[in-house]
């Protein structure tokens, strides 16, 4: 099951404060943390396309209230 799947089907997270969309070798991964370290800690799903990418952040960015 790819990241993305995996993710979208575990518990909704806080909505955090900084999201990032960085270029992998498998599509389109999101990023929460600042540094490296962070994003270790917490990886975000990875989407084959930037386009899926985007509506996934939209999804969050809608959710939860700001």
């Amino acid at each position: 099951m790819p990241a993305a799947e995996t993710f979208a089907t575990t518990k909704p997270l806080a909505k955090p404060s900084l999201i990032a969309i960085r270029r992998e070798a498998d599509g389109y991964g999101i990023r929460f943390g600042l540094n490296e370290a962070e994003d270790a800690a917490m990886p975000g799903p990875v989407f084959p396309t930037l386009d899926e990418a985007m509506a996934w952040i939209e999804r969050i960015d809608g959710a939860g209230g700001r």
